[in-house]
């Protein structure tokens, strides 16, 4: 990471820096999703299956993908042009060249929008994230239009990733200057603020 006047510029690999077991959203043996959505992207995929890179017989593992921000310094979430799409980095001085990600951890890790790869929530899906976090389903080998094809398990964020150490230290006692659902800095968004519970956009 690097700063300057205006900007911080973040280079990731999107690989947390903790262990992270084998995922599969729904069971080892089932799909990718829930009956809950209305289209499901992912009809022919099996967790537990080859479907190419980051896929083993216990799930999906995450595989390293770069990815780019430049975020700036001062934002201003008050802006009279929200709210707008929190996808557009652009609008904002800012820019990425990850999509889906609306801003990226203090580790590194990219912070995705509040739903899955479909239409539900990750709450409402019931979906169980350690850390907040998980890996999209493995698409390399799927002929299905984009935003979700071609791409092997990428890690995210989609709650606050409270095994991080801000987070911990809170709890503990180690950082009395904010409470534990502030967490202090762990995550820069798109709109140049610090965002201290983890989901906005840009």
């Amino acid at each position: 990471m690097t700063v300057d006047e205006e900007f911080r510029y973040i280079t990731t690999n999107n690989v947390p820096d903790y262990y992270m077991n084998p995922y599969c959203p729904i069971g080892l043996g089932y799909g990718y999703c829930v009956p809950q959505e209305v289209t499901c992207f992912f009809p022919d995929l099996t967790c537990g299956e080859d479907n190419g890179e980051g896929t083993t017989e216990y799930g999906d593992i995450w595989v390293p993908q770069l990815a780019h921000f430049k975020i700036p310094l001062v934002g201003n979430p008050t802006r009279a042009d929200r709210p707008g799409d929190m996808y557009d980095a652009v609008l904002v001085g800012a820019e990425k060249d990850m999509g889906p990600a609306q801003g990226v951890a203090i580790n590194g890790i990219n912070i995705q929008g509040p739903n899955d790869a479909g239409d539900v929530s990750i709450d409402e899906g019931g979906f169980q994230l350690a850390c907040g976090g998980h890996v999209t389903p493995p698409t390399t080998n799927l002929d299905i239009p984009g935003p979700f094809s071609g791409s092997p398990p990428l890690y995210h964020y989609h709650k606050s990733p409270d095994c991080l150490a801000p987070f911990k230290n809170a709890s503990i006692g180690y950082a009395p200057w904010c409470s534990a659902l502030q967490a202090c800095t762990v995550n820069w968004m798109g709109f140049g603020w610090i965002w201290d519970l983890c989901l906005s956009g840009y």
